[in-house]
């Protein structure tokens, strides 16, 4: 799922049975895709930010904890060739 107008990715969990065969990085892909904007956002697990990295965001800020959740601030910015 997204909000902000989709420039915010804000759910993106994949079962574990289904990890590490494509399916997280399509629908990152397709978020990142049909994003209106020329940056997209993401507050990553901690145990995600490679996976986020590999897509070219990058961390914003150390992590952050909210309610009891840690996670990292990330963004991805278009570089003008996509």
């Amino acid at each position: 799922a997204t909000r902000n107008a989709g420039t915010h990715i804000s759910f993106l969990f994949v079962a574990p049975w289904r990890q590490r065969k494509g399916v997280g990085r399509a629908l990152a892909e397709h978020a990142i895709e049909l994003c209106p904007g020329e940056r997209i956002t993401v507050n990553s697990a901690i145990n995600a930010t490679g996976f986020y990295e590999a897509l070219g965001f990058r961390a914003v800020t150390e992590p952050q904890v909210s309610d009891g959740i840690v996670f990292v601030p990330m963004v991805r910015e278009r570089d003008g060739s996509e």
